[in-house]
C-alpha cells in the first residue's frame, strides 16, 4: 500500500458464488477464494489448498481420540456455514459419501465465527486450519483422516487481464508473494 498511496482499495468478505458474480457485474476487479463452479468469463490462478480439520470443544469426547474419521461425526451437533460455502459443500459431500448425514445441527453464516461458537460449547466444526491458528483457549484442532485434502484457494480475475493497470498487476503480485508466505508458514 505504502508503493502505491493514491491507489484505493475496497474489500468485500463474500463467499466464490457472491464474489464470482461481483466480478462478473464488474463491481471488483479480482477476489481471492476458492475454486469457483463455473469459469464464466474468469481466470482462476490456484494459490495455496486451505486443508481442513476438526475443531472440537476441549471438554469434548472426540478431543481426546487419536484418529478420526468422517463416520464419528456421525449424531453430533455440528457448526456449518452458509449452503453456499464451498468448504459446507465439501464437508456435506464428503459425509454423504461416507455414510453420514451433515444436517444435525447449527449454521453460523461466517466461517471466521465457527471457532467461537466451538469454544463456547455450541457444537463442533470442521474449519480450514489457517482459520483456527492459534486454536482459541478451551478448544482442540484433530486430524480427520479419511477427509480428503482442503480447499484450493486463489486469484480469480476476468480473462482480459489487459484491462488492469499497472498498479492492480502490482497489487496482485503482492496478494501472490503474500499468500504464498503466509500459508507455509502456517502449516
Amino acid at each position: 500500500m505504502r508503493q502505491h498511496p493514491k491507489v484505493k482499495i475496497s474489500i468485500h468478505i463474500g463467499n466464490t458464488t457472491v464474489l464470482g458474480q461481483m466480478l462478473h457485474e464488474g463491481s471488483i476487479d479480482m477476489a481471492i477464494c476458492s475454486t469457483p463452479n463455473t469459469g464464466l468469463d474468469h481466470s482462476f490462478e490456484p494459490i495455496f489448498s486451505k486443508r481442513l480439520s476438526l475443531l472440537v470443544p476441549e471438554t469434548h469426547s472426540l478431543a481426546s481420540k487419536p484418529t478420526i474419521r468422517l463416520q464419528d461425526l456421525q449424531h453430533e451437533h455440528l457448526l456449518i456455514t452458509n449452503s453456499q460455502c464451498p468448504y459446507r459443500q465439501k464437508l456435506e459431500n464428503a459425509l454423504l459419501e461416507n455414510g453420514g448425514s451433515p444436517f444435525s445441527g447449527m449454521e453460523i453464516g461466517n466461517m471466521a465465527a465457527l471457532k467461537y461458537y466451538v469454544q463456547a460449547n455450541f457444537g463442533i466444526a470442521v474449519v480450514p486450519v489457517i482459520s483456527a491458528t492459534p486454536t482459541p483457549p478451551g478448544t482442540v484442532l484433530n486430524t480427520i483422516d479419511d477427509l480428503d485434502s482442503g480447499l484450493v484457494t486463489g486469484l480469480l480475475r476476468k480473462m482480459n487481464a489487459s484491462t488492469f493497470s499497472l498498479a492492480t498487476e502490482s497489487l496482485v503480485e503482492i496478494f501472490r508473494k503474500e499468500l504464498t508466505s503466509t500459508v507455509s508458514s502456517a502449516s
